[in-house]
Protein backbone atom coordinates (compact mmCIF):
# COMPACT_ATOMS: atom_id res chain seq x y z
CA UNK A 1 0.00 0.00 0.00
CA UNK A 2 0.91 3.44 -0.20
CA UNK A 3 1.75 4.33 3.09
CA UNK A 4 0.81 7.37 4.59
CA UNK A 5 3.01 8.98 7.43
CA UNK A 6 1.45 7.86 9.60
CA UNK A 7 -0.56 5.05 7.77
CA UNK A 8 -4.30 5.18 8.85
CA UNK A 9 -7.30 4.06 7.00
CA UNK A 10 -10.63 6.20 7.27
CA UNK A 11 -13.69 6.41 5.28
CA UNK A 12 -14.52 9.91 4.19
CA UNK A 13 -15.96 11.70 0.92
CA UNK A 14 -14.12 13.86 -1.71
CA UNK A 15 -15.85 17.27 -2.39
CA UNK A 16 -16.64 15.55 -5.78
CA UNK A 17 -18.96 13.08 -4.26
CA UNK A 18 -20.11 15.13 -0.89
CA UNK A 19 -24.08 14.94 -1.57
CA UNK A 20 -23.62 11.05 -3.07
CA UNK A 21 -23.32 10.31 1.05
CA UNK A 22 -20.87 7.39 0.44
CA UNK A 23 -22.49 5.88 -2.29
CA UNK A 24 -19.19 5.89 -4.20
CA UNK A 25 -16.89 4.40 -1.94
CA UNK A 26 -14.05 7.08 -1.55
CA UNK A 27 -11.30 6.44 1.26
CA UNK A 28 -8.17 8.43 2.79
CA UNK A 29 -6.22 5.31 2.03
CA UNK A 30 -3.37 4.72 -1.02
CA UNK A 31 -2.42 1.28 -1.51
CA UNK A 32 1.07 -0.66 -2.55
CA UNK A 33 -0.04 -3.50 -4.93
CA UNK A 34 1.93 -5.70 -1.97
CA UNK A 35 0.84 -9.17 -1.30
CA UNK A 36 -0.98 -9.51 1.94
CA UNK A 37 -0.54 -12.27 4.96
CA UNK A 38 -2.99 -14.82 4.09
CA UNK A 39 -3.03 -15.75 7.77
CA UNK A 40 -3.59 -12.49 9.51
CA UNK A 41 -7.10 -11.29 9.55
CA UNK A 42 -8.18 -7.67 9.46
CA UNK A 43 -10.65 -7.09 12.42
CA UNK A 44 -13.04 -4.81 10.82
CA UNK A 45 -16.39 -2.89 11.58
CA UNK A 46 -18.41 -5.44 9.95
CA UNK A 47 -17.90 -8.47 8.75
CA UNK A 48 -14.85 -10.71 8.30
CA UNK A 49 -13.91 -12.81 5.59
CA UNK A 50 -10.85 -15.51 5.73
CA UNK A 51 -9.12 -15.71 2.30
CA UNK A 52 -10.74 -19.30 2.29
CA UNK A 53 -13.96 -18.39 3.24
CA UNK A 54 -13.94 -15.80 0.27
CA UNK A 55 -12.52 -18.21 -2.08
CA UNK A 56 -15.74 -20.00 -1.47
CA UNK A 57 -18.10 -17.02 -1.53
CA UNK A 58 -16.47 -16.46 -5.07
CA UNK A 59 -16.73 -19.69 -6.49
CA UNK A 60 -20.54 -20.14 -5.38
CA UNK A 61 -21.20 -15.96 -6.40
CA UNK A 62 -21.34 -14.60 -9.90
CA UNK A 63 -18.60 -11.98 -9.99
CA UNK A 64 -16.48 -9.76 -12.54
CA UNK A 65 -12.53 -8.79 -12.16
CA UNK A 66 -11.50 -5.40 -13.10
CA UNK A 67 -7.76 -3.64 -12.36
CA UNK A 68 -7.95 -0.19 -10.54
CA UNK A 69 -6.26 1.94 -13.99
CA UNK A 70 -4.58 5.44 -13.78
CA UNK A 71 -5.20 8.05 -13.88
CA UNK A 72 -8.83 7.14 -13.93
CA UNK A 73 -11.08 4.31 -14.62
CA UNK A 74 -10.97 0.34 -15.04
CA UNK A 75 -9.09 -2.45 -17.05
CA UNK A 76 -11.44 -4.90 -17.90
CA UNK A 77 -10.59 -9.14 -18.60
CA UNK A 78 -9.74 -8.44 -22.02
CA UNK A 79 -7.39 -5.94 -21.27
CA UNK A 80 -9.67 -3.19 -22.46
CA UNK A 81 -9.27 0.21 -20.86
CA UNK A 82 -12.60 1.89 -19.87
CA UNK A 83 -12.04 5.61 -18.40
CA UNK A 84 -14.20 7.12 -15.63
CA UNK A 85 -16.41 9.22 -18.29
CA UNK A 86 -17.08 5.77 -20.25
CA UNK A 87 -18.06 3.55 -17.55
CA UNK A 88 -21.68 3.84 -17.40
CA UNK A 89 -22.46 2.78 -21.05
CA UNK A 90 -19.69 0.27 -20.53
CA UNK A 91 -21.71 -1.53 -17.88
CA UNK A 92 -24.94 -1.05 -19.93
CA UNK A 93 -23.17 -2.46 -23.02
CA UNK A 94 -22.04 -5.39 -21.50
CA UNK A 95 -25.48 -5.22 -19.12
CA UNK A 96 -23.44 -5.54 -16.03
CA UNK A 97 -25.41 -7.38 -12.84
CA UNK A 98 -25.21 -4.74 -10.60
CA UNK A 99 -26.10 -7.53 -7.91
CA UNK A 100 -22.82 -9.58 -8.78
CA UNK A 101 -19.62 -8.87 -6.41
CA UNK A 102 -17.51 -6.54 -8.72
CA UNK A 103 -13.90 -6.94 -8.14
CA UNK A 104 -11.37 -4.55 -8.49
CA UNK A 105 -7.74 -5.44 -8.20
CA UNK A 106 -4.90 -2.73 -7.38
CA UNK A 107 -1.66 -2.90 -9.00
CA UNK A 108 1.41 -1.24 -8.66
CA UNK A 109 -0.24 1.25 -12.03
CA UNK A 110 -3.16 2.11 -9.86
CA UNK A 111 -3.79 5.70 -8.55
CA UNK A 112 -4.16 6.30 -4.97
CA UNK A 113 -7.72 5.57 -3.60
CA UNK A 114 -8.31 9.11 -2.39
CA UNK A 115 -8.44 9.61 -5.92
CA UNK A 116 -11.13 7.05 -7.15
CA UNK A 117 -14.40 8.85 -6.55
CA UNK A 118 -14.72 9.41 -10.17
CA UNK A 119 -14.64 6.24 -11.26
CA UNK A 120 -16.22 4.63 -8.45
CA UNK A 121 -18.79 7.25 -8.96
CA UNK A 122 -20.69 5.44 -11.64
CA UNK A 123 -20.62 2.51 -10.40
CA UNK A 124 -22.96 3.08 -7.50
CA UNK A 125 -24.82 5.20 -10.01
CA UNK A 126 -24.99 1.83 -11.98
CA UNK A 127 -26.65 -0.08 -8.93
CA UNK A 128 -23.52 -2.07 -8.31
CA UNK A 129 -24.00 -3.20 -4.48
CA UNK A 130 -21.15 -5.79 -4.06
CA UNK A 131 -17.43 -3.55 -4.65
CA UNK A 132 -14.36 -4.98 -3.47
CA UNK A 133 -10.77 -3.70 -3.43
CA UNK A 134 -8.30 -6.26 -2.88
CA UNK A 135 -4.40 -6.44 -4.00
CA UNK A 136 -3.90 -8.26 -6.94
CA UNK A 137 -0.58 -10.13 -5.68
CA UNK A 138 -0.53 -12.75 -3.49
CA UNK A 139 -3.60 -13.63 -1.60
CA UNK A 140 -7.29 -12.43 -1.28
CA UNK A 141 -7.46 -9.71 2.27
CA UNK A 142 -10.26 -10.35 4.88
CA UNK A 143 -13.22 -8.46 3.67
CA UNK A 144 -15.23 -5.58 5.68
CA UNK A 145 -18.40 -4.92 4.78
CA UNK A 146 -20.33 -1.89 5.32
CA UNK A 147 -24.16 -0.21 4.49
CA UNK A 148 -23.82 3.31 3.48
CA UNK A 149 -26.82 5.27 2.97
CA UNK A 150 -27.77 6.44 -0.76
CA UNK A 151 -28.11 9.49 -2.28
CA UNK A 152 -31.27 11.94 -1.85
CA UNK A 153 -34.30 10.42 -4.09
CA UNK A 154 -32.50 7.25 -4.97
CA UNK A 155 -35.57 4.27 -4.84
CA UNK A 156 -36.28 3.09 -1.91
CA UNK A 157 -34.63 -0.58 -3.35
CA UNK A 158 -31.04 1.00 -3.87
CA UNK A 159 -29.39 0.37 -1.12
CA UNK A 160 -25.78 -0.06 -1.82
CA UNK A 161 -23.92 -1.75 0.04
CA UNK A 162 -19.78 -1.41 -0.38
CA UNK A 163 -17.47 -4.32 0.19
CA UNK A 164 -13.99 -2.31 1.43
CA UNK A 165 -10.46 -4.51 1.61
CA UNK A 166 -8.27 -2.85 4.81
CA UNK A 167 -4.96 -4.08 4.36
CA UNK A 168 -3.08 -4.66 7.73
CA UNK A 169 -0.21 -2.23 8.81
CA UNK A 170 2.94 -3.79 7.99
CA UNK A 171 4.53 -1.55 10.56
CA UNK A 172 2.15 -3.16 13.08
CA UNK A 173 3.14 -5.03 16.52
CA UNK A 174 0.66 -7.53 18.26
CA UNK A 175 0.53 -8.44 21.71
CA UNK A 176 3.67 -10.25 23.17
CA UNK A 177 5.95 -8.85 20.95
CA UNK A 178 8.37 -5.77 21.99
CA UNK A 179 7.45 -2.57 21.78
CA UNK A 180 10.10 0.61 20.25
CA UNK A 181 12.04 2.43 22.41
CA UNK A 182 9.92 4.98 23.62
CA UNK A 183 11.94 7.14 26.12
CA UNK A 184 11.73 10.48 24.18
CA UNK A 185 8.42 10.78 25.20
CA UNK A 186 6.36 11.25 28.51
CA UNK A 187 5.56 8.12 30.37
CA UNK A 188 1.52 8.77 29.80
CA UNK A 189 1.94 8.57 26.39
CA UNK A 190 3.52 5.41 26.10
CA UNK A 191 0.19 3.11 25.27
CA UNK A 192 -0.55 -0.19 28.34
CA UNK A 193 0.60 -3.87 26.74
CA UNK A 194 -1.37 -4.92 23.64
CA UNK A 195 -4.60 -7.26 24.28
CA UNK A 196 -4.89 -10.36 22.27
CA UNK A 197 -5.68 -9.58 18.62
CA UNK A 198 -4.99 -5.88 18.23
CA UNK A 199 -2.18 -4.28 16.10
CA UNK A 200 -0.98 -1.06 16.93
CA UNK A 201 1.94 0.53 14.70
CA UNK A 202 4.04 3.39 16.45
CA UNK A 203 4.86 6.98 15.21
CA UNK A 204 8.16 8.72 16.56
CA UNK A 205 7.90 10.38 19.76
CA UNK A 206 8.03 13.93 18.64
CA UNK A 207 4.57 13.15 16.51
CA UNK A 208 3.02 11.91 19.21
CA UNK A 209 3.77 14.68 21.31
CA UNK A 210 2.63 17.24 18.73
CA UNK A 211 -0.33 15.53 18.69
CA UNK A 212 -0.64 15.75 22.49
CA UNK A 213 -0.02 19.28 22.73
CA UNK A 214 -2.42 20.55 19.87
CA UNK A 215 -5.08 18.27 21.25
CA UNK A 216 -4.63 19.76 24.80
CA UNK A 217 -4.17 23.66 23.37
CA UNK A 218 -7.34 23.12 21.44
CA UNK A 219 -9.90 20.97 24.10
CA UNK A 220 -7.85 21.91 27.89
CA UNK A 221 -6.27 24.83 27.55
CA UNK A 222 -9.19 27.38 26.72
CA UNK A 223 -6.75 29.65 24.38
CA UNK A 224 -6.70 27.72 21.29
CA UNK A 225 -3.92 28.43 18.57
CA UNK A 226 -4.58 28.86 15.23
CA UNK A 227 -3.62 25.91 14.16
CA UNK A 228 -6.55 23.70 13.43
CA UNK A 229 -7.49 20.55 15.09
CA UNK A 230 -9.87 19.09 13.14
CA UNK A 231 -9.02 17.79 8.78
CA UNK A 232 -11.12 18.86 6.53
CA UNK A 233 -13.05 15.93 6.83
CA UNK A 234 -13.92 14.66 10.22
CA UNK A 235 -14.70 11.06 10.73
CA UNK A 236 -16.97 10.95 14.07
CA UNK A 237 -17.76 6.99 15.15
CA UNK A 238 -21.05 5.72 16.15
CA UNK A 239 -19.80 6.17 19.88
CA UNK A 240 -19.21 10.00 19.72
CA UNK A 241 -21.93 10.22 17.57
CA UNK A 242 -24.62 9.12 19.46
CA UNK A 243 -24.13 11.46 22.06
CA UNK A 244 -23.40 14.79 19.59
CA UNK A 245 -26.31 14.15 16.87
CA UNK A 246 -28.59 15.70 19.08
CA UNK A 247 -26.97 19.06 18.83
CA UNK A 248 -28.72 21.11 16.15
CA UNK A 249 -25.63 22.73 14.50
CA UNK A 250 -24.30 19.51 13.92
CA UNK A 251 -24.52 17.31 10.83
CA UNK A 252 -26.65 19.91 8.51
CA UNK A 253 -23.97 21.07 5.90
CA UNK A 254 -21.21 18.82 4.06
CA UNK A 255 -22.40 15.58 5.88
CA UNK A 256 -22.22 11.96 4.61
CA UNK A 257 -23.95 9.53 7.56
CA UNK A 258 -23.19 6.17 7.29
CA UNK A 259 -24.45 2.53 8.84
CA UNK A 260 -22.06 -0.29 10.08
CA UNK A 261 -22.38 -3.64 11.69
CA UNK A 262 -20.76 -5.34 14.32
CA UNK A 263 -20.33 -8.82 14.65
CA UNK A 264 -21.71 -10.20 17.50
CA UNK A 265 -24.02 -7.40 17.95
CA UNK A 266 -27.41 -6.75 15.91
CA UNK A 267 -27.97 -3.26 16.35
CA UNK A 268 -26.48 -0.97 13.45
CA UNK A 269 -24.34 1.78 14.42
CA UNK A 270 -24.31 5.41 12.61
CA UNK A 271 -21.46 7.79 11.83
CA UNK A 272 -21.07 10.35 9.97
CA UNK A 273 -18.31 13.36 8.31
CA UNK A 274 -18.05 16.40 9.21
CA UNK A 275 -16.54 18.44 6.16
CA UNK A 276 -17.99 21.78 6.71
CA UNK A 277 -16.03 24.48 8.74
CA UNK A 278 -17.96 26.05 10.48
CA UNK A 279 -19.71 22.68 12.13
CA UNK A 280 -16.42 21.99 12.86
CA UNK A 281 -16.05 24.94 14.52
CA UNK A 282 -18.83 24.24 16.92
CA UNK A 283 -18.13 20.71 17.29
CA UNK A 284 -14.72 21.65 18.86
CA UNK A 285 -16.77 24.31 20.62
CA UNK A 286 -19.57 21.41 22.21
CA UNK A 287 -16.25 19.14 23.28
CA UNK A 288 -14.49 22.22 25.28
CA UNK A 289 -17.55 22.48 26.69
CA UNK A 290 -18.44 18.83 27.09
CA UNK A 291 -14.92 18.57 29.10
CA UNK A 292 -15.16 21.47 30.78
CA UNK A 293 -18.66 20.39 32.41
CA UNK A 294 -17.34 17.04 33.00
CA UNK A 295 -14.13 18.85 35.82
CA UNK A 296 -11.91 18.76 32.69
CA UNK A 297 -9.73 15.70 31.21
CA UNK A 298 -6.09 13.99 30.48
CA UNK A 299 -4.66 13.52 27.13
CA UNK A 300 -2.83 9.72 27.29
CA UNK A 301 -2.03 6.83 25.69
CA UNK A 302 -4.96 4.22 25.79
CA UNK A 303 -4.78 1.41 28.24
CA UNK A 304 -5.19 -2.40 27.19
CA UNK A 305 -8.73 -2.44 28.47
CA UNK A 306 -9.40 0.45 26.34
CA UNK A 307 -7.59 -0.54 22.94
CA UNK A 308 -9.70 -4.32 23.63
CA UNK A 309 -12.86 -2.59 24.02
CA UNK A 310 -12.96 -0.29 20.73
CA UNK A 311 -11.16 -3.18 18.42
CA UNK A 312 -14.28 -4.57 17.22
CA UNK A 313 -15.36 -0.92 16.08
CA UNK A 314 -12.37 0.19 13.87
CA UNK A 315 -11.31 -0.85 10.37
CA UNK A 316 -7.79 -0.78 11.21
CA UNK A 317 -4.18 -1.25 12.92
CA UNK A 318 -4.55 1.03 15.38
CA UNK A 319 -2.05 3.81 14.00
CA UNK A 320 -0.27 6.53 16.40
CA UNK A 321 -0.70 9.20 16.81
CA UNK A 322 -4.08 7.79 18.44
CA UNK A 323 -4.68 9.66 21.64
CA UNK A 324 -7.69 9.22 25.06
CA UNK A 325 -9.17 12.12 25.91
CA UNK A 326 -10.87 11.19 29.34
CA UNK A 327 -12.81 13.58 31.10
CA UNK A 328 -12.17 13.79 35.17
CA UNK A 329 -16.02 12.59 35.92
CA UNK A 330 -15.36 9.21 34.14
CA UNK A 331 -18.65 10.46 31.50
CA UNK A 332 -16.17 10.15 28.98
CA UNK A 333 -13.46 8.58 26.96
CA UNK A 334 -13.04 10.51 23.47
CA UNK A 335 -10.24 8.63 21.35
CA UNK A 336 -8.52 10.60 18.42
CA UNK A 337 -6.98 9.38 15.21
CA UNK A 338 -4.59 11.67 14.03
CA UNK A 339 -3.31 11.60 10.17
CA UNK A 340 -0.86 14.72 9.30
CA UNK A 341 -0.85 16.30 12.13
CA UNK A 342 -5.07 16.78 12.46
CA UNK A 343 -7.59 14.64 13.97
CA UNK A 344 -9.46 12.66 11.51
CA UNK A 345 -11.38 10.32 13.69
CA UNK A 346 -13.07 11.04 16.99
CA UNK A 347 -14.90 8.30 19.21
CA UNK A 348 -16.16 8.39 22.77
CA UNK A 349 -15.43 4.49 24.42
CA UNK A 350 -17.99 4.87 26.92
CA UNK A 351 -20.89 5.39 24.32
CA UNK A 352 -20.40 2.03 22.80
CA UNK A 353 -21.70 -1.32 23.98
CA UNK A 354 -19.58 -4.26 25.53
CA UNK A 355 -18.38 -7.05 23.39
CA UNK A 356 -17.56 -10.24 24.84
Amino acid sequence: MHELSPTRVILKPLPLMRHFIWLALTCVLTIHAQSLPENKPVYGPVKSMSPADFEREMAKSKHYDFELASPDGLVDAQGTHIQAADLMAYLHEKQIDASAYFLISITNQSPPLNSVAVTVGPLGRYGLTKIVFRNKPGGIPSQVVAEYHPAPGTPPDKKPVRVISIRPNPKSVTAGLPFPDLSGRPVSLRPDPLPPRVRYAFAADEVVIAAARLAADHLLSGHPSNTPLFASNLSIQPGAWSQLKTHEDLGKKATSSWTSMVPGLKDRFEGVILGDPGELSNLEAILVRTIEESGGGEIRAASTAEMARWWPFVSSDYTEPMLILATKDGAHTFALFFELGRVVLLDDLNALPSIR
